[in-house]
């Protein structure tokens, strides 16, 4: 049985206790040496990284630094042309207990705008593996999709069409879907991209409350002001990784280095400071 305070799930049989055993490795995330190429363009280069359990990081970044393609690597959607990843303990390769990841791509503002499904149907679309296209449109009822439309604050959006909600509503959606398996780790890239003040504000609040609950978090942004405020680390990248720790202790001449051009972050939390 998978435990998050305040939501429980029955694993499902057909998931081997081996798998299982992996809740002990004290990383949900390791790479070593990672490098990875778009034919002759080297995206990233001789990445070391350990994401801990029930860590919130965030890996930072300009434009086209490599960050999505970190996390696609961590995910076993992309190969490394060296290195190594692992997931829990295991190359993403082998890796089966994919229940155990909650993933929610980076999405076009207004791309769900078109798609006739309710919330409640887009959430429920979280529990299917592999590809049937009768599942698809299966029922929407059980306590998992209940659970997760509560975690992420759109239970009274579930009869709503996703293509009639704001932006901020539809990526909650999107992320009730991901945390309908009761995930481990959820992992979100640029979450909050085309998001106004509110609706940002709306997501972080989701994910603070199911970082706080136990859930590893991993995201991808270009956001300074939201990573200082919201992660407990931060990964630098512009191809190769230039700095991994607390934010409050990345410094403005890092961050110059990262960007190429001077930047000042202001920090809003106990520590007052201004960087």
């Amino acid at each position: 049985m998978q435990k998050h305070q305040g939501w429980t799930t029955d694993a499902p049989a057909e998931i081997a206790p081996p798998e299982r055993g992996m809740s002990a490795a004290p990383f949900a995330v390791e790479m070593d040496g990672v490098s990875f190429a778009y034919g002759g363009d080297t995206v990233v280069e001789d990445v070391t990284l350990r994401i801990e359990r029930c860590d919130f990081a965030v890996i930072l970044g300009p434009n086209g630094s490599g960050k999505s393609t970190l996390l696609k690597l961590a995910l076993g959607l992309l190969k490394p042309r060296s290195g190594s990843v692992r997931l829990f303990g295991v190359d993403p390769a082998r890796f089966k207990d994919w229940r155990r990841v909650g993933y929610v791509p980076q999405v076009a503002n207004g791309a769900q705008a078109a798609f006739p499904a309710t919330v409640g149907e887009i959430v429920a679309h979280g529990r299917y593996a592999g590809f049937s296209p009768l599942a698809f449109w299966r029922g929407e009822k059980g306590p998992d999709v209940d659970r997760a439309l509560e975690a992420a604050g759109v239970s009274h959006l579930r009869g709503r069409r996703i293509g009639d909600l704001s932006a901020g509503q539809q990526q909650r959606a999107l992320i009730a879907r991901a945390l309908v398996r009761s995930p481990d780790l959820l992992v979100l890239d640029e979450p909050i991209a085309g998001l106004d003040a509110h609706g940002e504000e709306q997501v972080y609040a989701v994910l603070r409350d199911m970082n706080a609950q136990g859930i590893t978090t991993l995201m991808v942004s270009h956001d300074i002001g939201a990573v200082m405020r919201e992660a407990k680390t931060v990964a630098c990248v512009n191809c190769s990784l230039a700095f991994h720790g607390p934010p409050h202790d990345l410094t403005r001449a890092e961050l110059a280095r990262l960007y190429g051009f001077p930047v000042d972050a202001l920090l809003h939390d106990a520590f007052h400071e201004h960087r």
